[in-house]
């Protein structure tokens, strides 16, 4: 939703430029984005032609993937001048096999350094998701990267399920 909404003029709430979705998980089902746009075609209709044709999607495969990504992502954002919006969904999945922790939160620091100076070079929006973990004692949810990964956002929100419902 993120990714058609970018699209939209300012005055209609939206970012009035392209989107560059980085997809960790294989999550991102072309079906549900044309769903979407098709929506937003129905309410906007002479707001977005060629919705999809503004969301450059990248699928990455592991950690030193999404790695060399940040170092090209100045190089991909020039080839993609309207880019207003960079998501990433999600930043804990290439790091859940194989990587120890110190190397971990080094690659993370990285990223996410890389990740705020690119916004606030470009002055584009940055959208980040990140999986939850489930305390084995208290029961309660936390960021599945700790609180290195927390520290670098600027904003949190938590969304979740209650009784079937989101």
């Amino acid at each position: 939703m993120l990714a058609v909404n970018a699209q939209l003029p300012t005055s209609c709430g939206g970012l009035d430029g392209d989107c560059l979705y980085i997809d960790t998980e294989g999550g991102c089902l072309p079906a549900r984005m044309r769903e979407i746009a098709r929506g937003m075609k129905e309410r906007f209709p002479d707001l977005i032609d060629n919705v999809l044709s503004k969301i450059h999607y990248l699928r990455i495969m592991n950690h030193m993937q999404l790695v060399a990504l940040m170092y090209q992502l100045p190089d991909i954002i020039k080839e993609y001048p309207k880019t207003k919006l960079v998501i990433i969904d999600s930043i804990a999945f290439p790091f859940k096999l194989a990587v120890r922790p110190c190397l971990r939160d080094k690659l993370l620091r990285l990223i996410a350094r890389t990740l705020k100076d690119i916004a606030t070079d470009k002055k584009l929006a940055v959208v980040v998701t990140n999986q939850v973990i489930q305390d084995r004692g208290t029961k309660q949810l936390t960021p599945a990267l700790g609180e290195l990964w927390g520290d670098w956002c600027t904003n949190r929100m938590f969304l979740f399920r209650k009784r079937h419902a989101r």
